[in-house]
């Protein structure tokens, strides 16, 4: 994870100079907001996932792992009033309903 960020970082770093955004934290508090999403949300989070998987059959595994963004999506329309349209709604709809077909099948 820690290699990905860097990559990543890496390669938006210049695209944010040249489009003339500074880089710099204003504020302490600004740093401790990142270092606290760091550990907890990715590191913990993360570490949690991994854990909790392991015992997992791998199918069941990737599909609970395809609920994360699509979840993601249904609490920013609840909790953030993210405007929606059919189109995104039918598209969660489809994810989740593919996730429970998935989930319910024996192979």
């Amino acid at each position: 994870m820690a290699v990905l960020s860097l990559a990543g970082a890496a390669l938006l770093a210049p695209v944010a100079v040249l489009g003339g955004d500074s880089l710099a934290l204003p504020t302490a508090t600004s740093v401790w907001s990142l270092v606290a999403l760091g550990v907890i949300g990715q590191g913990i989070g993360w570490l949690s996932i991994s854990h909790g998987l392991a015992g997992a059959r791998p199918a069941l595994a990737g599909l609970v792992l395809l609920l994360q963004p699509t979840l993601s999506y249904v609490w920013d329309v609840l909790f953030f009033a993210k405007p929606t349209g059919p189109v995104e709604l039918a598209g969660v709809a489809l994810a989740l309903a593919g996730i429970y077909v998935g989930s319910t099948q024996r192979s």
